[in-house]
């Protein structure tokens, strides 16, 4: 049977759903620099090697005699070696190019330059005194992020020269905690800031097809910095529904790229010009929304993926409509994790609410700029409408409290 080639197994709270989908499907090789004791029985083959050692990978499958269907990662550092990979193979998958642009974010909004696509007004700046001279030209507030991080690492808001000094400061501190070298580029990009809700949207390609399985709403946390600390997937009546230009905007995105395989997720700001897109990446959204998206629709994206490699009709339709949230909680100030307490409630018929831990006892958390995405748990909460949802997952929130020792 054909393997599939998966690039670091991840975070077990935010990637084993991911895992046991993609093994349910098809025999997993893991590459990757461990094989944590939660893995091991979803993978059938490891090869102990940097996920970005194209050339050691390739050798170490053909010793292996592995057959493989595809080659797919969760993270953004490594989809240019599943292309290159991909290539090596003769696998279906995006060319190294396309990979390359968007990973890249200057190289995107250069494409969707010249293809039409809406997006921010963008300038590449190499030293502090191009950033300031960057953010006139374009006018306040702008938005300032490195060439080519991920998760809203480094990107901070500014609305006046002092905030856009302190934004410099906080965004060179971001590159302390890259730890791939395919990240780490000393450019900085200064956006024009596009105030209004941010969603992103879930799909699949195939041979350039682009097939919107959901839609997710997005919640960030306080400026100036763009930290997610929640998100919502509602397949209630109506709750999929989005302004006619996206779906429009959504393609001509991919098109721009040139992607034609994948699962990708495309961020956009719904503002009052209109919805522009942010970024578009061809990977798998992280923070637990393709599980959102499973437990609002019963729709597995990954199982999705390795259909279309198999050349099986993608059957799209929700086998449920429901509502799924997560909510990331932090602690109040920097320290180190002690315990998270959270009272339980009465939840009204329907609505569940699950809280899990993260942190481990005696981990020093800290916020942004110091670091980004460093939770103490989150709260996944299911509902019938998004009212409900949204009603149960605050009060939940309200009622959990992050205890520092």
């Amino acid at each position: 049977m054909k393997h599939i080639l998966l690039l670091d197994v991840g975070n077990q709270f935010y990637r084993e759903s991911a895992l046991a989908s993609l093994a349910r499907q098809a025999p997993v090789t893991l590459v990757g620099m461990s094989l944590p004791v939660w893995a091991e029985r979803y993978v059938a083959h490891w090869i102990d090697v940097d996920p970005e050692q194209v050339d050691e990978i390739t050798t170490q499958v053909e010793l292996l005699g592995i057959d493989l269907l595809l080659v797919v990662t969760y993270y953004e550092f490594y989809v240019e070696a599943v292309a290159l990979l991909s290539a090596r193979f003769g696998l279906r998958g995006n060319s190294p190019n396309t990979a390359r642009v968007s990973r890249d974010k200057r190289l995107m909004r250069e494409a969707f330059a010249r293809h039409g696509v809406s997006s921010p007004t963008s300038l590449l700046a190499l030293t502090d005194a191009e950033i300031v001279a960057a953010a006139y030209r374009i006018g306040f507030p702008v938005v300032i992020k490195p060439r080519k991080l991920a998760g809203s690492i480094g990107v901070v808001l500014a609305d006046t020269e002092q905030a856009l000094q302190a934004a410099i400061v906080a965004r060179q501190a971001s590159e302390k905690q890259v730890w791939t070298s395919s990240a780490i580029m000393e450019e900085t990009l200064v956006e024009a800031y596009i105030d209004g809700p941010e969603i992103s949207v879930e799909s699949v390609v195939v041979q350039g097809r682009v097939s919107i399985v959901a839609v997710t709403q997005k919640r960030l946390g306080p400026a100036p910095y763009f930290e997610e600390v929640g998100h919502l997937v509602s397949f209630e009546p109506g709750g999929q529904d989005l302004p006619p230009e996206v779906p429009t905007l959504v393609v001509a995105a991919h098109q721009a790229l040139a992607v034609e395989w994948g699962i990708t997720h495309t961020e956009i700001r719904l503002g009052k010009d209109g919805a522009k897109v942010i970024e578009l990446a061809t990977r798998a959204g992280g923070d637990q929304i393709l599980k959102l998206v499973e437990l609002a629709c019963g729709l597995d994206l990954f199982k999705l993926l390795v259909d279309s490699y198999r050349d099986v009709p993608l059957d799209l339709r929700p086998t449920r409509r429901r509502v799924a949230g997560i909510d990331f909680i932090y602690p109040a100030r920097a320290g180190m994790f002690g315990m998270v307490h959270s009272a339980e409630a009465a939840l009204p018929a329907g609505v569940t609410s699950q809280l899990v831990v993260e942190a481990a006892i005696g981990r020093t958390l800290k916020l942004p700029p110091d670091a980004f995405l460093d939770r103490a748990a989150f709260i996944i909460t299911q509902a019938d409408t998004a009212h409900e949802c949204r009603e149960a997952s605050t009060a939940r929130v309200r009622r959990t409290e992050v205890v520092l020792n």
